[in-house]
């Protein structure tokens, strides 16, 4: 056992660092929330960088702002990438000049230009908006310009790349222009780079968590492991301040690691528990009182894998929109609770006597204390569909469920079958329940001659037998060559001493041809089972 910890914690650590590698490098563009931001230009009709500053440029690029009011700036946010490894990046705040930038810096704040994204590695989807905040609050005055500033400190041959607009756009931003500094020289550009301005300096808080899995299952052998990563971000979108504590918990399984974050990823690694059957772990990761949930599957040996998960954490009463169903569920209930909606490879359980018209999926409720309800919606579907659930030993048919504009709708909650209770891993399929049932048209005759110019009936009989009972029909269901029956009655047919159900169709009703060599008969019993019969005709 000591070993088998040894040999988890070196492959976490191992397993950890390329992730973190990999999500620093492909860390995509972050949106920002609009409450702090002043001046910005932005476009999304980026284009290859424009300032590569190092020492052949002086380390200096700048692009121009007019201020909109007058207001506190204490901080900004370029669209950067790298190119080689830049070192520790100035960026500050200059008074504005004709030619480009002019006197000493009035505010500036540093960041380290080598965990910039590579823009070899991701071409143009690698830069970030990185935020820089300046060491002090400078106060802009309505309508006067600014330069921000960004300066490098690396030697030749290690750039920080700033972006731009398209050179064919000429200046997108109207308020400013660009300047690079050759030598002792301001020199101004034809297009505008990107920027935002804020009027804030502090290091904001996490705002908001997203919590991932590597695999959406694994196997239930104690030993299958897999990647947890918590993605904490602040109010702007940024990645939070290094360092911050993430716990993480599961209700089953054991989770490994102790890392804060690093450019707002905390990761984590989760190892499975021996089973034979199928268990939901429900693991939390929750900094600050904020917190975002997953569910990952443990799977048996030879059971089917999940290939895809829903999560989401519900205050009181509330939907989950757009689930793997194709329709939404509904919580009727007080305090938070978790529900994952799973879809399954294929059937992880027993096969099925009836046929399976949709995905298996896996509806799962962290705790069904203080719920009164759950309804779930399964779309699109048709009125013959039904939705089954695996109940521990078969496949039955929901008890509460409706057919409402293209959708089945199935209400769970302590009085219905599943229950409450049984949503911790229910597999709930959509299908048709079909019985084949034995019919006998024309009973006594031979062949059963139909003459398609008749003003009168057909009798056709329902068949008991030991595996059915044809008094469970519903004869209001009941379609015999799309005709409705006419007339219906209980009588031993076959004279075997059970009761056989004959019903009456109309010869002129019948979906007949003079080629037809077999007619269909189709139903439902009072629970719900569609049944099909067929039988030989002779067109006469």
């Amino acid at each position: 056992m000591l070993v088998k910890r040894m040999r988890l914690k070196m492959l976490y650590y191992i397993l950890i660092g390329i992730i973190l590698a990999s999500l620093i490098l492909l860390m995509p563009m972050l949106n920002l929330s609009a409450d702090t931001q002043t001046e910005s230009y932005d476009s999304t009709s980026s284009h290859p960088p424009f300032a590569t500053m190092d020492s052949n440029r002086d380390s200096n690029a700048a692009q121009s702002f007019t201020a909109v009011g007058s207001h506190p700036v204490g901080g900004v946010q370029l669209l950067l990438s790298r190119q080689g490894f830049p070192g520790e990046v100035t960026v500050s705040i200059r008074e504005w000049g004709l030619n480009g930038p002019v006197g000493e810096d009035l505010v500036s704040g540093t960041t380290d230009g080598n965990s910039l994204p590579d823009y070899y590695s991701g071409g143009p989807s690698s830069a970030e908006w990185r935020r820089i905040n300046f060491d002090s609050i400078l106060n802009v005055t309505h309508n006067t310009k600014y330069f921000i500033v960004i300066k490098g400190t690396n030697p030749e041959g290690h750039f920080v790349s700033w972006w731009r607009n398209n050179i064919l756009d000429g200046w997108g931003y109207l308020g400013g222009n660009p300047s690079y500094k050759l030598s002792f020289s301001w020199i101004n550009q034809g297009y505008d780079l990107f920027f935002r301005v804020f009027d804030d300096n502090s290091i904001p808080g996490p705002d908001s968590i997203t919590l991932t899995s590597e695999d959406y299952s694994i196997a239930a052998d104690g030993i299958s492991t897999t990647i947890l990563v918590a993605n904490v971000v602040d109010c702007h979108g940024d990645p939070v301040e290094d360092g911050l504590w993430v716990d993480f918990t599961t209700n089953n399984g054991t989770i490994f690691g102790s890392d804060t974050t690093l450019n707002g990823i905390a990761p984590r690694l989760l190892e499975s528990e021996p089973s034979s059957d199928i268990v939901v772990a429900t693991i939390i990761a929750t900094i600050d009182s904020i917190s975002d949930a997953i569910a990952v599957f443990f799977v048996p040996e030879g059971g089917k894998d999940v290939t895809d998960s829903q999560t989401e954490i519900i205050n009181g009463s509330g939907t989950m929109s757009n689930t793997l169903t194709g329709g939404a569920i509904n919580i009727n209930a007080s305090g938070e609770h978790i529900i994952t909606v799973a879809e399954y490879q294929g059937n992880p359980k027993k096969e099925t006597v009836f046929r399976v018209t949709g995905d298996f999926y896996d509806v799962h409720l962290n705790d069904s204390s203080n719920v009164n309800e759950v309804i779930i919606r399964f779309c699109p579907a048709t009125p013959q569909t039904k939705i089954f659930y695996w109940d521990g030993l078969g496949w039955e048919i929901a008890s509460n469920q409706i057919y409402d504009s293209g959708c089945i709708i199935v209400t769970v909650n302590n009085s219905t079958q599943p229950n409450l209770s049984d949503l911790s891993g229910l597999i709930l399929v959509p299908g048709i329940d079909t019985v084949d049932v034995g019919i006998d048209i024309k009973p006594g005759k031979v062949p059963n001659s139909i003459n398609l110019r008749s003003k009168g009936v057909v009798p056709v009989a329902i068949i008991t037998s030991p595996e059915f009972d044809a008094s469970s029909v519903d004869p209001d269901t009941v379609s015999f060559a799309g005709a409705q029956s006419v007339h219906w009655a209980l009588k031993d047919v076959d004279k075997d001493g059970d009761l056989d159900m004959i019903l009456h169709f109309r010869t002129q009703e019948l979906n007949l041809s003079e080629t037809s060599l077999e007619a269909e008969l189709t139903g439902e019993t009072t629970g719900s089972i569609s049944i099909i019969g067929t039988d030989s005709v002779n067109i006469i």
